[in-house]
């Protein structure tokens, strides 16, 4: 495992100066439509897009499998709601204390009973249509037009650890240590709450810089299915090891 770690932290490196692109997902999960949502119109109308017209325009980031999107757009389901107050509270998280105020007094006139109503007509008169995101906007702006810096300290902050120690880093010999490229095989961070209290914490001696680098060696590789190809029927993953 150690190895295919250091496979992962190699295919990092070599995207490393793509900077804050290398934690945007959207291109790369075939989204087909884009609906919008305009939060100052009292109607909540949504307005479709062929998603080639505005897709540059957001920003998708799935923080992980149960925290939610870092802003407000995201997959189009029967949930839409519960995933909005998620955003909201991932991008209080990573903004700073200046436009938090800005962000709350936004959150506050959002009607989420009338805006899970419009969306529910919407996805049933949609049911054929697959692969459509919502894209939640305010005064014309996406939340990562508005809010640019949120990204920029999700990306500073993704791979903090919950304990730093001065010691060797297990890929490139820094001295500081206790980083966490959240991957589960790396730490217990994915784990369920009851397994976390039952396993000892285990976690590689990783610098700051070595654990972003796994971290994005691991979604190119997995993510963006860049080294995917298939053979009699079956999917495999080709992990190169020269670079």
């Amino acid at each position: 495992m150690a190895d295919l770690v250091k496979i992962f932290y190699e295919v990092g490196k070599v995207f490393e100066n793509e900077g804050i692109e290398n934690y945007n997902q959207i291109y790369y999960r075939g989204i087909k439509k884009i609906v919008t949502i305009e939060l100052t119109d009292k109607n909540y109308k949504p307005e479709e897009y062929d998603s080639n017209r505005i897709v540059h325009r957001f920003f998708l980031r799935v923080t992980s499998s149960r925290g939610g999107n870092l802003y407000p757009f995201l997959f189009l389901n029967g949930n839409i709601d519960s995933g909005i107050k998620n955003s909201f509270k991932n991008m209080y998280k990573y903004i700073d204390d200046e436009n938090r105020k800005v962000l709350k007094s936004i959150e506050s006139i959002i009607d989420y009973k009338k805006l899970k109503e419009v969306l529910k007509n919407y996805i049933n008169k949609n049911k054929k249509e697959k692969n459509i995101y919502l894209g939640v906007i305010y005064d014309g702006k996406t939340f990562n037009e508005l809010f640019p810096d949120i990204a920029y300290s999700y990306a500073e902050k993704v791979c903090n650890g919950e304990t730093e120690k001065n010691l060797e880093c297990y890929i490139d010999g820094n001295s500081r240590i206790g980083y966490d490229p959240k991957l589960n095989f790396c730490s217990i961070d994915d784990l369920p709450n009851n397994l976390k209290k039952n396993t000892k914490y285990r976690l590689l001696p990783l610098s700051k810089e070595a654990a972003c680098l796994v971290k994005q060696g691991f979604e190119r590789i997995f993510e963006r299915q860049i080294f995917r190809f298939y053979l009699f029927g079956h999917s495999y993953y080709l992990l190169p090891t020269l670079f």
